[in-house]
């Protein structure tokens, strides 16, 4: 049987910054504050605001460092949803995969205390690619 999300982490809404469309040049598409570190709970609440971004959700691709062991797959918004978990997987980044596109969140550990989660929110957003 295929795992089903319920959204049960403490105070159940996740915390997110979206970058702006124009920034091209912008190392992140948004940045994800999460409440706790169980995957399976969080996404139910990140994955709506993702329809803003991407069309359909194929896939999301973590650092096993981050989170906490989950499942290969999910049942999302009433889709199969393949986790791709690994140590491998760049620490303190997720990527949501769709079929035509890739958006990519910074994270900020779920323990770090508000004021400290505002800057490093912040500074992830200022964060440049570098054009060569």
């Amino acid at each position: 049987m295929m795992p089903s999300a319920t959204g049960t982490c403490a105070g159940t809404r996740g915390r997110l910054r979206l970058a702006r469309r124009s920034s091209v040049a912008a190392v992140v598409d948004g940045v994800w504050w999460p409440r706790c570190r169980e995957l399976g709970e969080e996404l139910p609440l990140i994955v709506p605001v993702l329809g803003t971004r991407l069309r359909s959700l194929a896939r999301v691709q973590y650092s096993s460092l981050d989170w906490r062991p989950a499942g290969p797959e999910l049942h999302l918004c009433g889709a199969i949803t393949d986790l791709d978990g690994s140590r491998d997987n760049p620490h303190g980044y997720i990527s949501f995969i769709g079929p035509d596109s890739t958006v990519v969140f910074g994270l900020v550990a779920p323990e770090v205390p508000a004021s400290t989660a505002e800057q490093q929110m912040t500074s992830l957003l200022l964060l440049r690619r570098r054009l060569d």
